[in-house]
């Protein structure tokens, strides 16, 4: 299979997950508002056995799946000193172990669990992807699971769109932020008005079609704070563009996002954490 059909292939899939992610919703809707009215537990629960046969034979695959490409890769569990790049997209880090969706260098979902020892890493950058996790269980089961690989002296940096600036330049009426924002993101709605701007990139609202895009939740320093002890981080510290004290870890110019500003001032919150 060529490169083209496998990117239309894959687009064909996602163009059904999207509908049947309607779907479901549309059926969880119709048959709540029905209460005992409803006539149909028995297809009810026979779609759920089908949806759960499905999940459980996908999870059986994975590890097969997860095996080629670490063979490939030449990676394996008891790999050591890793440089992991979760949520790589478009921008591939040479030298690290680059993870995100398909086609990724390596293709898997974050919740699955990273494929590695515990301590095999040495230091963990993950860009605009905690945002896409729900909060807290998804967000959490992620941090914790980067934790896991990091070794003693490693470090995780964490990259996310700052939320709290977005509040304030939304008490403050400031527009300018928010063309400023439009700006730099063409593809962010004209005519959306400060409050459906900022919510949006919180996660608020998110469509069930848009189950992977969207942002499921939004971050002040705080909150991240909070989350990253929690996930078993002993010390959390926030960083800046470019700042990180760790050398291998000033990468954030590989990544539009993360270099996104308004004026003198970035859109992300950068934060490091430590074991």
């Amino acid at each position: 299979m060529t490169a083209k059909s496998k990117q239309a292939a894959f687009q064909s899939a996602q163009s059904d997950l999207r509908r049947l992610a309607r779907a479901t919703e549309a059926i969880a809707a119709e048959v709540a508002a029905r209460g005992p009215q409803s006539k149909s537990p028995v297809a009810l629960k026979r779609w759920r056995r089908d949806a759960e046969l499905l999940a459980a034979a996908l999870h059986r695959q994975r590890q097969a799946f997860m095996r080629r490409q670490l063979t490939v890769l030449g990676l394996h569990r008891s790999s050591r000193q890793l440089r992991l790049h979760l949520g790589a997209a478009d921008s591939p880090l040479p030298g690290w172990v680059n993870i995100d969706h398909w086609p990724a260098q390596l293709a898997m979902d974050l919740r699955w669990g990273l494929p590695f020892a515990n301590g095999a890493a040495q230091a963990v950058y993950l860009c605009h992807v905690l945002e896409h996790c729900y909060y807290p269980d998804e967000a959490l089961a992620v941090m914790a699971d980067i934790r896991r690989v990091l070794a003693r002296d490693g470090v995780a940096r964490i990259v996310v769109p700052d939320i709290e600036q977005c509040l304030r330049a939304y008490v403050r009426r400031d527009r300018r932020f928010f063309a400023a924002r439009r700006a730099q993101w063409p593809w962010w709605p004209p005519t959306s008005t400060r409050l459906e701007s900022f919510l949006g990139y919180a996660g608020v609202g998110a469509s069930p079609d848009a189950f992977v895009s969207s942002h499921k939740f939004g971050y002040d320093y705080e909150t991240l704070r909070v989350l990253l002890r929690r996930a078993g981080f002993r010390r959390v510290e926030r960083s800046a563009f470019m700042r990180s004290r760790d050398p291998a870890l000033r990468i954030d110019e590989a990544s539009l996002v993360a270099g996104a500003k308004h004026g003198r001032r970035y859109y992300s919150l950068f934060v490091e954490a430590r074991p």
